[in-house]
């Protein structure tokens, strides 16, 4: 699964209606349940990360504004979040951030870097557990 396929699997979910949406204290962010293992972080009327309880994992999509970065941090709070993956490239060089002690985070070599961009980050995706956790 790349990430082009995991924004659009985030936006037909988007269009359906979801079992549970809660904001995120007084801010204009909501975290959107899709089912109890798929959530969505939304900011702003925009999706900007999902959440698989089942991995433990938040995948970000982009580099966003300092109050969106706020509300993702804010949802992964709630959501007990034991690691970010970022599909983006951080100036840092991380793609995955751990959280909590038992996750890694993980920083990729320069040629490494280069093979997740080539592949549109589809090396760093859960794709089997994202798939799962969509099921009913």
């Amino acid at each position: 699964m790349t990430r082009r396929d995991l924004i659009n699997i985030t936006l037909n979910e988007m269009d359906k209606l979801s079992r549970k949406i809660e904001r995120i204290n007084n801010c204009k962010a909501f975290i959107n349940e899709v089912t109890p293992n798929f959530y969505i972080v939304v900011s702003y009327y925009t999706p900007v990360a999902v959440y698989v309880k089942t991995t433990g994992t938040m995948y970000v999509f982009g580099f966003y504004s300092p109050t969106t970065q706020m509300h993702i941090r804010k949802a992964a709070d709630k959501l007990d979040v034991m690691r970010f993956t970022y599909l983006y490239q951080r100036s840092d060089k991380y793609v995955e951030i751990a959280r909590d002690s038992r996750a890694n985070s993980f920083r990729p070599f320069k040629e490494e870097w280069q093979n997740i961009i080539d592949s549109d980050y589809s090396l760093v995706i859960g794709e089997k557990s994202i798939l799962q956790s969509l099921e009913y």
